[in-house]
């Protein structure tokens, strides 16, 4: 988030998500949406980048309508 000179604020929107957010989108604990990325054959995927999980919203877009799971 940044503030503008004329007292507005930007957000960036990132095209990935942590584990933690995802957690709450979707309403799991965050160690299972964990678990699921160190399965290879977990419902969501994910990559590790400087040492922290990324995920792709269209992961989370792709398991909400309920084809989820645990």
């Amino acid at each position: 988030m940044a503030t503008t000179g004329n007292g507005t604020q930007e957000f960036t929107i990132s095209p990935f998500l942590t584990p933690e957010q995802v957690s709450i989108l979707v309403g799991v604990h965050v160690k299972t949406v964990r678990r699921w990325l160190n399965r290879p054959d977990g419902p969501i995927r994910g990559k590790k980048i400087g040492g922290r999980w990324k995920i792709p919203a269209a992961e989370v877009n792709r398991i909400l309508p309920g084809r989820m799971r645990t």
